[in-house]
C-alpha cells in the first residue's frame, strides 16, 4: 500500500489502513463514530449517571385510572406553582391516554408535551439525556436529525416493577419547570405503588 507523499502525507491510523482501498484512496465510514456514541447515549439514562443495565422492558399499557393520578399529581403541582402547562401521558406503545391544557397555556405546548412523553416512551428515557447530549455540541448535534426524537427538558418514562407502562410530558415554561412537574406526576406513580 502506497501512502501520499510531500505535502499531502498524513499520520495513518491502524482505522486509516483498514478503511484504504488499493489505490491509496481513504474511503470513510461515516456515522461509526455516531453510532457508537448513539447507543452508549442509550444504554444510560443520563450522561451524569451511567448504568450497565439495559434500559426498563416495555410493559403493558398505563391504565387510564393510573394516568389520572400521575395527571392529578402533575396538574397539583402546576397548579400550585400558578405554571400554565400543557402535560400529555401515553401508553407504553406512544398513544395518548390523556391530555390537559390548563388556562391559558400556550397553544404552541400541546404538541410539544405530547413529544417529549413520545420521545420517552420510543427511547426509553428521560428526554433530559438528549437535552445535555445536544447541548454539548459535536456528535450529540446529529441527535436533531432523528425523527420523532424531541431533546428537551420534560418527558419522563413511567416505570413500574421494572417495565414501562407509559410517560409524561411537559410544555409551558422552561425546559427545567416543565422537568419539574413531569417528575411531580412520575413521583404520583410511584407514592402509589409503594
Amino acid at each position: 500500500m502506497a501512502l501520499p507523499s510531500g505535502r499531502n502525507r498524513r499520520r495513518v491510523s491502524r482505522g486509516d489502513a483498514a478503511a484504504t482501498n488499493t489505490s491509496g484512496a481513504s474511503r470513510r465510514r461515516p456515522g461509526r463514530p455516531f453510532a457508537r456514541w448513539f447507543f452508549s447515549l442509550l444504554s444510560c439514562p443520563s450522561r451524569s449517571h451511567r448504568m450497565s443495565q439495559p434500559p426498563p422492558r416495555y410493559g403493558a399499557p398505563i391504565s387510564l385510572a393510573t394516568a389520572g393520578r400521575v395527571m392529578r399529581a402533575a396538574q397539583a403541582e402546576a397548579e400550585r406553582l400558578q405554571w400554565p402547562m400543557v402535560i400529555a401521558i401515553v401508553d407504553s406503545g406512544g398513544h395518548l391516554v390523556m391530555l390537559h391544557k390548563l388556562d391559558q397555556a400556550q397553544y404552541g405546548s400541546i404538541p410539544v408535551a405530547q413529544a417529549k412523553a413520545e420521545t420517552a416512551v420510543k427511547f426509553r428515557r428521560p428526554t433530559k439525556a438528549f437535552e445535555d447530549a445536544v447541548a454539548a455540541g459535536g456528535l450529540g448535534l446529529r441527535l436533531l436529525g432523528i425523527d420523532g426524537l424531541l431533546p428537551l427538558d420534560g418527558g419522563l418514562p413511567l416505570i413500574v416493577g421494572g417495565e414501562l407502562i407509559g410517560a409524561i410530558g411537559v410544555s409551558g415554561m422552561q425546559a427545567v419547570q416543565d422537568a419539574q412537574i413531569a417528575q411531580a406526576g412520575a413521583d404520583g406513580l410511584l407514592e402509589h405503588h409503594a
